[in-house]
């Protein structure tokens, strides 16, 4: 079923489902202030257990099994996070991040063998931020962040995501911003240090 007919057969969850998704956008976007990479990782843990259950809620609403790939995607993303945080101590090893490549490979298989093939449009996003999130040359984790910001806003559309439309849409803009401004030096701002 269609975003807009899983609102009319049940908006009263349809409307849950968003309003829990706004939680999950306001910790998405409350990550970018914290000061420690620690922080940032904890902010975005909660983020995605809020569209883990958006996801689950919006497939109960009407829109059907292809929310659920979203849901687990994210509930993977905060359990990588959480694993990432814990990068200066047991979680350093090179091999959590081969799981956490891995893990939405095998599910994006799984995922679109089972509900289609827009539903392996997160593990694709997935596995695309996980690479980023890993490197520490924050070019490159901009650039990176562009294709996988572009196939969730895809799939926030096709799953009717409101809170999700509006993150990575934002989530875009900031990135192709800060690539003309940091990394193509295309933009250049008086006073941009007095914002830093």
């Amino acid at each position: 079923m269609n975003p807009i007919a899983a609102f009319f057969s049940h908006p009263a969850l349809w409307q849950v489902a968003q309003a829990i998704g706004f939680v999950g956008l306001a910790f998405s976007l409350a990550h970018f202030q914290s000061k420690s990479r620690e922080g940032m990782l904890r902010l975005q843990l909660v983020a995605g257990l809020f569209f883990s259950l958006h996801f689950v809620i919006l497939g109960f609403s009407g829109v059907g099994l292809v929310a659920l790939s979203g849901a687990i995607m994210n509930f993977l993303v905060a359990l990588r996070n959480w694993v990432f945080g814990k990068k200066r101590s047991w979680g350093k090893s090179n091999y959590w991040l081969y799981l956490f490549l891995m893990l939405p490979i095998l599910a994006g298989v799984l995922l679109s063998w089972g509900f289609g093939i827009l539903s392996a449009l997160p593990a694709l996003a997935v596995l695309i931020a996980t690479f980023a999130r890993w490197r520490d040359d924050v070019a490159l984790i901009r650039y990176l962040s562009l294709p996988a910001s572009a196939l969730w806003l895809f799939y926030h559309i096709y799953v009717g995501s409101v809170p999700g439309l509006i993150l990575e849409g934002l989530s875009l803009v900031s990135l192709i911003l800060a690539i003309l401004r940091l990394d193509l030096k295309l933009i250049q701002i008086k006073n941009w240090h007095m914002l830093k």
